[in-house]
């Protein structure tokens, strides 16, 4: 989650320029406190928010835009596509690499469900793993579609959080010659078995709560000036600290 809310960061790493892009996997049985996992999971939500509202507004203007001849001579002819920048288990290929490309470059999936994107990845429309190998090695991926400019990504950044059982692990990485098992870091551990009252923990709950939601802004702030640097460097001729 925090590197999905970070983009663009650079550094040298095995000969090579690289981005701080993770894959992360937590596996344990039923009950067994990855629900811990959702809570992280919720750091980059003001960034979805703040993209996703981003683009509302943009396509307002292009709505109103289209009441003016003046103003409509001057915009795009395709209204500006909707930017957010996590998703669920749920989504096709095109899905994945118009997310990817609309947002400049990065995305996250976070999924609470190995299964349903193990579902997904093993139907036709939803068969993603090009694009998610690609994605974390920060390989270029171009797409060419019928009567449509061909699209090209330069270096992606995807960004994956995820957890499950090991039954439903099992059925997204069958064996270690699957790509996906050695770009993924794996996280299990033991269940003990220990009863917990449903009702306790309610203030230490809220104090939890509470500073997700500062932590929230200030990578939201964080995000923002990355992003905008990143503009206004290119906008007047600079060069970024990278290939």
């Amino acid at each position: 989650s925090l590197s999905a809310s970070l983009p663009f960061l650079t550094f040298w790493y095995g000969e090579d320029w690289s981005r701080s892009n993770l894959y992360i996997c937590v596996v344990a049985e039923s009950g067994g406190g990855k629900k811990a996992l959702e809570v992280a999971s919720r750091l980059p939500q003001r960034i979805h928010e703040y993209l996703l509202e981003q683009s509302e507004e943009a396509r307002h203007e292009w709505e109103d835009a289209q009441e003016d001849p003046e103003l409509k001579a001057g915009t795009s002819r395709v209204i500006p596509p909707f930017q957010y920048l996590a998703f669920g288990g749920n989504f096709s290929d095109r899905d994945l690499f118009d997310s990817i490309y609309t947002n400049g470059g990065y995305a996250l999936i976070r999924t609470s469900e190995i299964k349903s994107l193990a579902s997904t990845l093993g139907k036709e429309w939803g068969d993603a793993r090009p694009v998610m190998l690609q994605g974390w090695e920060n390989e270029g991926i171009s797409v060419n579609r019928k009567e449509q400019r061909p699209l090209h990504i330069t270096r992606p950044e995807l960004n994956m959080v995820m957890s499950g059982t090991p039954e439903s692990f099992a059925e997204l990485i069958q064996d270690n010659e699957d790509g996906l098992f050695n770009r993924t870091t794996f996280y299990t551990f033991p269940v003990a078995a220990e009863w917990r009252s449903p009702f306790r923990g309610k203030q230490s709950a809220e104090a939890r709560d509470e500073a997700i939601g500062h932590f929230q802004d200030s990578l939201l702030d964080a995000h923002r000036l990355i992003v905008e640097g990143r503009r206004v460097n290119r906008e007047h001729g600079g060069t970024e600290v990278k290939p």
